[in-house]
């Protein structure tokens, strides 16, 4: 922005901008190309009212001079979901029309209108594709919690709170002990897999722990890197549970036998900053720190009997404090120094 010395032509029409046709300080900026606060300035010292707040409240319009009424078709106006947006822009009611179901991707005539044909048909051909997949999902989905939004941690606690309603009594009581685990197990080792399914889950994996782990991908000496795992590499790799389910792991070394696990301090209670009884997982408030360290150990446990050495790093340790050190630390342990 440069600073502008207005004429008194210029400033008068600055007025009748912001005044009678309503534009905001922040368009006649652009107009003049200056901060917004000049323009501001310069309308106060013009005896200009400046009206704060929302332009899409009633009340800021009632203080630029419209009625409640008038006001309400203004803010119609502002909104590219209403049809006045589109008649203001010089558009007929049915163009409007096609373009608010362009904007809402509710019909293909509508996507074609607002992006083109080529563009719009391959929009509504995605959309349609997508929405007959989530019509395919439950809620016992892993997908199905992702698409709503939920990171892949939040994501398997809503599933393991819908499994409450399929239990391992439960099925032992419907089907007697032998079919009722066999079914429970089988659920629960498809559900498991559908954690990492086609390693697509990205969204679960917190972005400074991919960080930590290409590093050492970059400096770890292997021959074979197609035997390296981890979220964005290869996906998660995976041992199963005794009692049905898999357990996903970090970072994994299939060669050496060797696992790095990276644990949030609240999602894992780091054990320097929480007491056991303490229950520092920002979702999941029913379980204590104790019960988390149980549940790792169970995880390292199974690491270990299947051959593999496990080294754990705390988020806090990377994220503040010395990443060199810690990066160091993973090599020396990878490399059996």
């Amino acid at each position: 922005m440069i600073k502008y010395n207005f004429t008194e032509e210029e400033l008068e029409k600055i007025k009748n901008l912001y005044v009678n046709e309503l534009q905001s300080i922040t368009n006649i900026s652009k107009i003049y190309n200056v901060d917004s606060s000049v323009i501001k300035s310069r309308l106060i010292e013009m005896g200009v009212k400046i009206c704060d707040g929302s332009s899409y409240s009633i009340s800021f319009w009632v203080c630029r001079g419209l009625t409640e009424k008038e006001a309400k078709i203004k803010i119609k106006t502002l909104r590219p979901v209403n049809i006045e947006y589109w008649v203001k822009k010089g558009f007929t009611v049915d163009e409007a029309i096609l373009q608010i179901e362009g904007q809402k991707l509710t019909t293909l005539r509508g996507c074609i209108a607002r992006y083109g044909k080529e563009m719009g048909e391959k929009i509504w051909f995605n959309r349609e594709t997508n929405r007959s997949e989530w019509a395919k999902m439950g809620n016992t989905n892993i997908n199905f919690w992702l698409k709503k939004g939920f990171t892949k941690e939040e994501a398997s606690q809503k599933l393991i709170e819908r499994q409450k309603t399929f239990s391992k009594k439960k099925c032992v009581e419907k089907h007697g002990e032998e079919e009722g685990l066999k079914k429970f197990n089988e659920r629960q080792l498809k559900w498991s897999k559908s954690l990492s399914e086609g390693g697509k889950l990205k969204i679960g994996y917190s972005k400074i722990s991919q960080e930590l782990f290409y590093k050492l991908l970059e400096k770890y000496d292997i021959k074979d890197r197609d035997k390296i795992y981890f979220g964005s590499h290869n996906k998660e790799f995976r041992l199963e549970k005794i009692e049905g389910g898999l357990w996903l792991y970090d970072f994994t070394d299939t060669i050496n036998k060797k696992i790095i696990e990276y644990n949030g301090d609240m999602y894992h209670g780091n054990p320097k900053k929480y007491k056991p009884i303490d229950n520092p997982h920002p979702f999941r408030k029913n379980i204590t720190a104790q019960e988390m360290w149980d549940n790792d150990s169970e995880k390292v446990r199974i690491a270990n009997t299947n051959g593999y050495s496990v080294l754990t790093i705390w988020d806090s340790e990377y994220r503040w404090e010395n990443k060199q050190k810690v990066i160091d630390k993973c090599l020396k342990f990878l490399k059996n120094e």
